[in-house]
């Protein structure tokens, strides 16, 4: 992923709630990380995605988009590719005097404009009816759901998978972890080995499984003092269908059930119905809950 400085993109000039102003939109720097913590702690309108990475840690990757009217930070987006092949918007925010839709919208044709993502579609998690609403109006597409599931009882004993140990993981194993989660998700659901390594590091309990000393499957997992959460499962497709996720999920349930965490959550799109089969065998139910994924074509 290439690194940008702070470089400066002309000014433009857009109607926003009927109030003509001159609008500075530029690529951030270290220098406004200060500025950028306000908005996001001030601002009415704030989507985060549900991400590893702190947002100041994209702070210098592009784009990540400022717009300033009068020395101050009204309103930002950040879509950095990560994978380099992947673009999900993780972060948009703008202050309550200006119209969330029509702020989107500039932004978006700045980076258009500029070229600054080279992926052929920009994805986005619409967790809020307000960020529903502004992608709607600029041309973003409905096409999957992601879906909760929750699990409150005990797990069902199930055999191991032939041959295999099961073992927690290790810093050490995150590059070959990462090489499997290519090749087990598609594209869009791939998580960079750098933002696996911040995965694991948060995680509070995660677990791998070995065959022939190669690591074929693994989860991640985070916890407090009252749930959790499994964030990442993952086989390798020539060694699935062999209770190998399965015993992966039992091995983390049981883990919780060891430390009085009963309540445990996962999320999984509505297509993949496999994964759906596999978590309801587990003893996880539908919570009702349910998430847009929106995609735009560049």
């Amino acid at each position: 992923m290439e690194v940008h400085s702070g470089k400066s993109f002309e000014n433009t000039s857009d109607e926003i709630n009927g109030t003509q102003i001159v609008q500075n939109i530029r690529q951030a720097n270290d220098r406004d990380a200060d500025s950028i913590a306000n908005l996001i702690s001030d601002a009415a309108f704030v989507h985060r995605h549900l991400d590893w990475t702190p947002l100041l840690d994209w702070i210098n990757y592009s784009p990540f988009l400022l717009i300033e009217n009068d020395n101050d930070t009204m309103a930002l987006l950040a879509c950095p590719q990560d994978p380099v092949d992947i673009t999900w918007i993780k972060c948009f925010a703008c202050d309550q005097h200006y119209d969330p839709a029509i702020v989107f919208k500039s932004l978006l044709e700045k980076i258009k404009s500029e070229n600054l993502i080279k992926t052929e579609s920009v994805f986005a998690l619409g967790l809020q009816d307000w960020f529903i609403k502004v992608l709607v109006q600029n041309q973003f597409l409905e096409f999957q759901k992601v879906i909760v599931l929750s699990h409150e009882g005990k797990a069902k004993p199930l055999p191991p998978p032939v041959s295999a140990l099961v073992r927690p993981m290790d810093l050490r194993d995150v590059k070959e972890v990462a090489l499997l989660d290519k090749e087990a998700f598609e594209s869009m659901w791939v998580i960079s080995p750098q933002a696996l390594k911040l995965a694991y590091l948060q995680a509070e309990h995660a677990s791998v499984v070995e065959l022939d000393g190669k690591i074929i499957g693994y989860e991640l997992s985070t916890g407090n003092a009252s749930s959790a959460h499994l964030a990442r499962v993952a086989v390798h497709p020539h060694h699935q269908n062999k209770n190998i996720a399965s015993n992966l999920v039992q091995n983390m349930i049981s883990y919780f059930h060891s430390n009085n965490i009963f309540s445990i959550t996962v999320n999984t799109q509505q297509e993949n119905h496999s994964s759906q089969a596999l978590y309801r065998r587990m003893g996880f139910q539908l919570t009702g809950e349910r998430y847009p994924i929106y995609r735009l074509s560049l």
